[in-house]
Order: C-alpha cells, then structure tokens, then sequence
C-alpha cells in the first residue's frame, strides 16, 4: 500500500470518523494521525511508530497547545472520509482542506 505514502506528506503541508469534541490543535492533530494511522494498517502499509511521527511532524508545523479553531464537523467530516479513502488514494479529501 505504498500509495497512501503521500497523503501523509500532503497532511504535513495542511497543518499551516468520530464525533469528538476537539479541544487543542493537539486533539485534532491526533485523531487525523490516528485516522490516517489507522487507514494505513488497514491498506497494510507498516509505519513505524506511525501516530506519534505523524504528531511530531503536524505539531512542529501548527501550535498544539493552542485552541482548536475549526469546526468540529468539518473535522469530524474529515475523519470519515479519511475512512472510506481507497488505498490506492494519493490525495486527502477535500474536507481535509483547512481544518487546522
């Protein structure tokens, strides 16, 4: 499943389905690299440590301590479709765009 390799590039760049309250940028931050974490096991890609690199990369690029800003649904909507990406995906949803 290396195709989905780029959605987490791309996901890195975006830093400039639940139904969770997010309360940090660190909340939502989480829960898309544990989305994306997640849709890469199950299209078996084998990332390392995945969650925490994917924190790591979003948190040096956007203030995780800071309020979350965006609208919970729209997030929420990210996640979902996060889910029912194809493997084969190379880009994020469009819902994706901005949530951070």
């Amino acid at each position: 499943m290396r195709q989905l390799s780029p959605i987490f590039a791309l996901l890195f760049l975006l830093a400039c389905g639940s139904d969770e309250d997010f309360d940090t940028q660190r909340d939502a931050v989480i829960a898309i690299c544990d989305t994306l974490c997640d849709k890469a096991t199950e299209c078996g890609e084998n990332i390392p440590d995945c969650s925490n690199a994917c924190v790591g990369e979003l948190c040096q690029a956007t203030v995780c301590s800071a309020e979350f800003a965006g609208s919970d649904d729209d997030l929420n909507q990210c996640l979902d479709d996060i889910d029912e990406l194809a493997c084969e995906a190379e880009v994020l949803p469009g819902s994706c765009n901005d949530v951070l």
